[in-house]
């Protein structure tokens, strides 16, 4: 789809389309970034429950990114993505467990984490995991 047929989409209510489109003025890929167009299209789709845009949401919390930083909502939207699969999120999950970001430390929990993110292929997620591993 081209950036028009995009926006046709998002605004008759396709959320992958409109996950797309945050996505893009997230990253100011092919357009110009723009963070409050990125909230505009990525909010709608996280709260229908398309994970993809919880990811992308839950990092614009905790980076700041048209929106005020705000961890416990970051790992609020990780959390929700994570355990719908996202191994993205699990990835990011697992590390601040690890590291006791937004979250208390927890190596149990950074473990189940990164351990199921790695299962999904997530090469990130298995070398932390090692590295974990290597603590112990």
């Amino acid at each position: 789809m081209d950036f028009e047929q995009l926006v046709k989409a998002a605004e008759e209510g396709d959320m992958n389309a409109g996950t797309t489109l945050g996505i893009m003025y997230l990253s100011g890929d092919e357009i110009p970034q723009d963070f409050e167009m990125a909230l505009m299209y990525i909010l709608p789709a996280a709260e229908s429950g398309n994970e993809e845009a919880m990811f992308y949401l839950g990092g614009m919390y905790l980076n700041g990114l048209g929106v005020e930083v705000n961890l416990s909502k970051a790992i609020e939207y990780f959390t929700i993505a994570a355990k719908a699969g996202y191994d993205s999120a699990q990835l990011l999950l697992g590390l601040a467990y690890l590291e006791g970001e937004g979250v208390d430390k927890d190596l149990e929990l950074a473990e189940k984490w990164l351990s199921e993110a790695a299962e999904r292929g997530n090469e990130d997620a298995a070398y932390e995991l090692e590295n974990l591993k290597s603590l112990k």
